[in-house]
């Protein structure tokens, strides 16, 4: 029976979402800053780390899916009043963090013959090879950070995932000044910077793990059973977040190759959409994690109403953040470009006429991505990990290639309505997401939910 005392939904998500959407905001700071470090190194180190952004976080993404994985357990483990073997999954995360070295020391390895693949001028190409190849040589202290911070939201205490998070982003600004101009290791330092960085807010968050109480690690076969259990769970969540990073780094790609004015009008609504984004990925993991409490507790009169309260918050919040981009947008829009010159004003009408789709697109990514993480929640990944990938490579990608192209191919036509008709493709990809990811939900409630109701 459902503790009376007991929050309601709202009160519950917010208590334990606002770390996590101020955590995730942190990500963008993140970004901002290693951007503004190479820009003051050179137009050259600038361009060669705009050149892999998103294939680095793809990667990421991807193989620290076992990490993210993490949270779903541990999450079921307080649920159902056992924090001793919640303890033991943050060992099982750890080491399946490890286990992703190999894949990154072949990723640096091959950053050379990668980058020759993007056809950069040779002065860009090889600043971005000079960031890659450290990049990935730490790329598993990322992941291990995002183990512990997936770990802490696990157990709802995501003000430790918030410190960890910020530890990492304040270390990062003074790492990179020492490394970059102190040692003069230029963009290389950088990277260096962003690995101890990640390494400095893994040691907060491991703190703050061990502040709640350490249990007794896990016999080796049952670590073991635990890091398989994480990549089963993890690699469909990996792939389906690379997915969408990867769509859209072709998208972006696309966009310039029509032109300079919608390749950087793209970039403008891009860089719009993260304001809306990382909050509501904050509030989306929040969700995952309360779910998973319920679950682990067998409580599921609390599911339902935590899956109406996420769904509408979340709406609630994208439509209101896309009304206002819709009606301050020209000013936001008007403000990144600076003092650009008259070049800048095609760019900016081009981006002020598809603020309306963009709006859209923001509203219905919100069920999209509330429904993929509540679903997360109750443990059914494999299935949206499958749509997900589906949907944005088989139908956003060719549909926006035909609706923006001249022409496909010589003698195959297309409808060329440039940067217009790839954001009408990414605003129907969201809605086809966000009906199938709804569908799916509501068949999961019918199906799980009146039969564990009737469990005693």
């Amino acid at each position: 029976m459902a503790d009376p005392s007991a929050p309601g939904p709202v009160r519950a998500l917010w208590a334990t979402a606002w770390p996590l959407i101020v955590a995730y905001s942190l990500q963008a700071v993140i970004g901002f800053t290693d951007t503004w470090f190479a820009g003051r190194i050179s137009a050259h180190a600038l361009a060669g780390l705009g050149a892999q952004t998103f294939l680095n976080l793809a990667v990421f993404v991807l193989l620290g899916g076992v990490a993210f994985a993490v949270q779903m357990p541990v999450a079921n483990a307080v649920g159902a009043g056992q924090p001793r073997a919640a303890w033991s999954w943050l060992s099982a995360a750890l080491a399946a963090a490890g286990l992703t070295l190999p894949c990154f020391a072949a990723l640096a390895w091959a950053g050379p013959e990668l980058f020759t693949l993007w056809q950069l001028p040779a002065a860009s190409a090889e600043q971005a090879v000079l960031y890659w190849q450290p990049r990935m040589a730490g790329g598993a202290a990322v992941v291990a950070l995002f183990a512990v911070t997936s770990y802490l939201s696990g157990m709802g205490r995501t003000l430790g995932s918030l410190w960890a998070n910020l530890a990492a982003a304040v270390a990062n600004v003074p790492l990179n000044q020492w490394l970059i101009f102190d040692q003069g290791l230029g963009l290389a330092g950088a990277a260096h910077a962003s690995t101890l960085a990640s390494l400095v807010g893994l040691a907060v968050g491991l703190a703050a793990a061990a502040h709640g109480g350490a249990g007794p690690l896990p016999r080796l076969s049952a670590l073991w059973a635990q890091v398989l259990a994480l990549c089963r769970l993890g690699v469909p969540i990996g792939v389906a977040a690379s997915a969408d990073v990867l769509a859209f780094a072709v998208f972006q790609l696309l966009m310039s190759h029509i032109g300079p004015v919608e390749g950087a009008a793209t970039l403008l609504l891009l860089s719009l959409t993260g304001l809306a984004f990382w909050p509501a990925l904050g509030l989306a993991t929040g969700c995952t994690s309360l779910i998973g409490h319920a679950a682990g507790a067998g409580d599921w009169r609390r599911v339902q109403p935590l899956v109406h309260a996420t769904l509408w918050l979340m709406a609630g919040w994208m439509l209101l953040v896309g009304a206002a981009m819709a009606l301050a947008g020209p000013q936001l829009l008007a403000a990144l470009l600076g003092d650009a010159g008259p070049e800048a004003q095609p760019v900016l009408a081009l981006a002020t006429s598809l603020l309306w789709i963009v709006a859209a697109y923001q509203v219905f990514d919100a069920i999209n991505l509330g429904s993929a993480f509540t679903l997360r929640g109750l443990g059914d990944v494999r299935w949206a990990s499958a749509i997900n990938t589906l949907c944005s490579f088989a139908l956003f990608l060719p549909l926006a290639a035909w609706l923006s192209l001249d022409s496909l191919a010589p003698g195959i036509p297309a409808l060329g309505w440039g940067a217009r008709g790839g954001w009408a493709a990414a605003a129907l990809l969201s809605v086809v997401l966000a009906v199938a990811f709804h569908a799916r939900l509501r068949w999961v409630l019918r199906r799980q939910l009146p039969e564990r109701r009737a469990m005693p």
